[in-house]
């Protein structure tokens, strides 16, 4: 400020030798010459330090894994399938904290704690900081939870280990600006190990699929690789592509109409959707260009949720539901052919490998149509309550899963060649490998794989699948739980490779028993197994095993009893596994 005092003094001088020696002149010109920073700063001194403490930095946040349930199911005291461990009733959208996880047979369990519930879903409802095992089928994607939360007990979450404070004390890296939107974050997606074929499938969340009112139409491409997953009637009307190997998200069309049903070509090159009023569009999935859009004539129009679409092998040919029958078009042209004039309705539609033969089935018929495409005629009907058909990769046979019997028959005339299971029931999806040496069936609660040369059964898993289809290489089968938006993958060894037959494995009754003609407790004059009897495990569903009588004890309990090798059902409580 000195020169700020100087340069006043100067004015205050000037002036008053100007106005003593001359008043009435004007007064000088001042030219003001602003500061000249010096570039050098001035010294700062420093500030004495503070005898206050110091704050300790805040501990590093770990993760504490939660979920919220996907499919309701029973909460259970220990990880087994019986009626005496089952504790409560989970209902979907409950969040849960994950506690442990255990191998139990073919299940995978997860101990839970519940943390907070939705709703009611059943009259013995779960309720918060009840502790149990569920299986991990009701459960959907985890995720992590900072610490500093606590769990419905009020318990607080696990701390956080303090880590040591590093002596290089330099400066923090300065945190970026704000912007107008957080960015979204996407949560990691684990990438899937495969397990031996005998072992439970690897499950793979699968970002974004898990709903908790209506499930959203998912499709399986022929060879396995690649999930489309549409929008349900009351979704965002996107598609979805993801790849199966990676569990990753592949592309999303941003469209804007819900779609009742789709599916995929063999090689997952075309997806096509219905769209209401039996109108189909038909994407190319590398570019998500529209390929084609099917628009049948007015008097085809007005078929309500139409479910039955079909590309055939070479995607030549497109198959689906209409008002009067099942259309069927030249797809690279848009040309339709002629209408099939069938009265079934929520169809599944099944080709031919050469494209000769179309196998119309539903959920709730008695029967199924098998046509004649080159002619569009009827050729015969399968009197049966046909659920789903797949064509052997040769076009001989024809594999019907029924209520009542899982069969081989032949594909020209739909003469019976064999009967592989007489108690099949609710089947939700077939296949054959590309051999055609192996099945997979997914009947009620099961994922089963059998021998086609032998007719025998190789493995079974527990499970509940919507989709199955075998990799291109025949190394693995996949599976899609459509529901719960879950991926289950099985290596199966190979092309050519067999799946080794495993010795059946023995167990002792420990309890009087009906051997039952099917896994239901009903039946009169049945044989009657005793305590101490051995028997052969073939196969579980739920609470019963299927199995073959392996030696009687002299004493009998009750008659009549049966023959050595004979074959029924017995619930799991009177074995001993």
């Amino acid at each position: 400020m000195r020169w700020l005092i100087a340069l006043l003094t100067l004015i205050l001088l000037l002036g008053g030798c100007s106005n003593s020696s001359d008043p009435g002149a004007p007064p000088p010109r001042l030219t003001i010459i602003p500061p000249q920073l010096s570039p050098t700063p001035l010294p700062v001194t420093p500030l004495a330090p503070r005898n206050s403490p110091v704050a300790a930095p805040a501990p590093t946040s770990i993760s504490r894994p939660r979920a919220l349930v996907a499919n309701g199911g029973n909460l259970r005291s220990e990880p087994r399938l019986a009626d005496e461990t089952i504790l409560a009733q989970v209902c979907p959208a409950d969040e849960l904290a994950i506690l442990a996880e255990e191998q139990a047979a073919d299940i995978r369990w997860v101990q839970v704690e519940v943390l907070q519930i939705t709703g009611d879903c059943s009259d013995t409802r779960a309720q918060p900081a009840m502790i149990g095992w569920l299986s991990s089928v009701l459960v959907g994607p985890v995720t992590p939870v900072a610490v500093g939360d606590t769990t419905a007990s009020g318990d607080p979450a696990p701390a956080a280990p303090t880590l040591p404070v590093a002596a290089d004390q330099s400066e923090p890296t300065a945190r970026p600006a704000p912007t107008a939107e957080p960015p979204t974050l996407s949560p990691p997606t684990p990438t899937p190990s495969v397990r031996p074929f005998a072992e439970s499938g690897q499950l793979v969340p699968l970002n974004g699929w898990l709903v908790s009112e209506e499930s959203p139409p998912v499709a399986l491409s022929g060879d396995g690789r690649l999930i489309a997953r549409g929008s349900p009637p009351d979704g965002d009307g996107t598609l979805q592509l993801w790849d199966t190997n990676t569990g990753t998200l592949r592309q999303t069309l941003a469209w804007d109409a819900p779609q009742y049903s789709i599916t995929l070509n063999n090689d997952g090159t075309r997806l096509a959707a219905s769209l209401g009023n039996s109108s189909v569009a038909v994407w190319d999935t590398d570019t998500w260009r529209l390929a084609a859009m099917l628009i049948p004539p007015q008097a085809e129009q007005g078929a309500q949720n139409p479910t039955g679409l079909a590309f055939t092998a070479d995607t030549q040919f497109f198959a689906h539901e209409v008002a009067n029958g099942v259309a069927v078009w030249a797809l690279e042209s848009s040309v339709l052919l002629g209408v099939l004039p069938t009265t079934l309705r929520q169809t599944t539609l099944t080709f031919a490998p050469d494209g000769s033969l179309l196998v119309i089935t539903n959920d709730t018929s008695d029967f199924a149509e098998v046509w004649d495409m080159a002619t569009a005629t009827l050729r015969y009907t399968l009197d049966l309550p046909v659920r789903r058909v797949a064509f052997a990769p040769d076009g001989t046979q024809l594999a019907v899963a029924a209520d009542g019997a899982l069969a081989l028959h032949q594909a020209q005339d739909g003469a019976l060649l064999s009967v592989l299971d007489p108690t099949n029931s609710r089947t939700t999806a077939i296949a054959y490998a590309r051999d055609g040496r192996l099945l997979a069936v997914a009947p009620a609660f099961q994922m089963q794989v059998w021998r086609i040369p032998e007719a025998t059964l190789a493995t079974s898993q527990e499970t509940s699948l919507n989709s199955l289809a075998f990799t291109a290489d025949g190394r693995e089968l996949v599976g899609v739980l459509g529901a719960a938006g879950v991926v289950q993958r099985w290596e199966v060894g190979g092309a050519t490779a067999a799946i080794p037959a495993a010795p059946p494995q023995l167990a002792q009754v420990r309890a009087p028993s009906s051997l039952y003609r099917e896994p239901r407790a009903t039946g009169a004059d049945l044989p009657q197994l005793c305590s101490g009897d051995q028997v052969e495990l073939l196969q579980r569903r739920g609470d019963w095993w299927q199995v073959r009588v392996a030696t009687l004890t002299e004493a009998a309990c009750a008659t009549p009893r049966p023959e050595l090798r004979a074959t029924g059902w017995l619930s799991r409580r009177v074995v001993e596994e």
